[in-house]
């Protein structure tokens, strides 16, 4: 209505020069006064407005801040996927896997034949206790033996098997079983009969993980060595990559793998075959 504001534009956003107090407001005030809506107000500034307004549209400014850090390079990235990506490459092994290596490499032979003769990879030094597991063993091992007369078929294939244990040097008899300087263990075993086998119904599992009179076995005091058995997946994705596959087996492969003589003692067994 031909009046000039004290801000001819309120909307921009030009730098504020002065701010006034409410205290003051009085001061400022000069003669006139419109009334409407809104009510104009005359000032030494020049005309303000005041009073309600409208319920029109409200465009309002959302400020989002995003920060983002990225703590991996290119080229660490890339070496990543590789390693991920790479089938062959075997797993980083422990402190204790890293040990049980290195005393094989330090202590395996061959015998004559070219056969592995290898040292149990004992913790500690052979000076250790393991405790008595002979009469462990003699209780279990006459429980067994009554299971086995029960059992005619069962007690023949168990016989059977131990035989052949001995017919292809796998095991042998003690001369002078009280002989040696250390507590020999003996180990538990006991047969598994699987009906659905193709080939060995029965098989003769040792158990060296019973503890004996001091609350300990013979897997206690050994090192445990990396997994040698390879990852089915890898298996298979190494089976794709080539035309003609070949597949073979080795019969009794880890009884293959000789002990040597100075650990013969921690795997006794208690056999009396009829």
């Amino acid at each position: 209505q031909g009046i000039s504001f004290a801000d001819p534009d309120p909307s921009s956003r030009h730098r504020i020069h002065l701010l006034i107090g409410a205290d003051l407001y009085g001061s400022l005030l000069k003669n006139g006064l419109p009334i409407g809506t809104p009510t104009a107000q005359l000032t030494a500034l020049g005309w303000i407005i005041s009073g309600p307004t409208g319920r029109g549209r409200i465009e309002s400014e959302n400020i989002c801040v995003c920060h983002n850090v990225s703590t991996h390079d290119t080229n660490s990235l890339l070496r990543q996927f590789w390693e991920d990506a790479e089938v062959s490459r075997p797993p980083p092994l422990t402190d204790e896997e890293e040990r049980c290596e290195q005393h094989f490499l330090a202590t395996h032979s061959h015998s004559p034949e070219g056969r592995y003769i290898v040292r149990l990879p004992f913790r500690h030094e052979l000076s250790i206790d393991i405790g008595d597991s002979l009469r462990i063993a003699t209780v279990f091992y006459e429980k067994m033996k009554r299971k086995l007369r029960r059992h005619a078929e069962l007690s023949a294939q168990y016989n059977d098997f131990l035989a052949e244990y001995l017919a292809l040097g796998h095991m042998s008899a003690i001369e002078s079983p009280s002989d040696t300087a250390l507590t020999p263990v003996y180990i538990l075993h006991h047969s598994v009969l699987r009906e659905t086998s193709s080939t060995t119904k029965l098989r003769v599992v040792f158990n060296a993980s019973c503890k004996t009179t001091n609350g300990t076995s013979l897997n206690n005091h050994l090192l445990v060595g990396p997994k040698l058995q390879q990852d089915l997946p890898a298996i298979l994705l190494r089976w794709r990559q080539w035309r003609v596959v070949y597949a073979a087996d080795i019969a009794k492969m880890f009884r293959q793998i000789l002990v040597n003589n100075l650990d013969t003692d921690f795997q006794r067994i208690l056999c009396r075959p009829s």
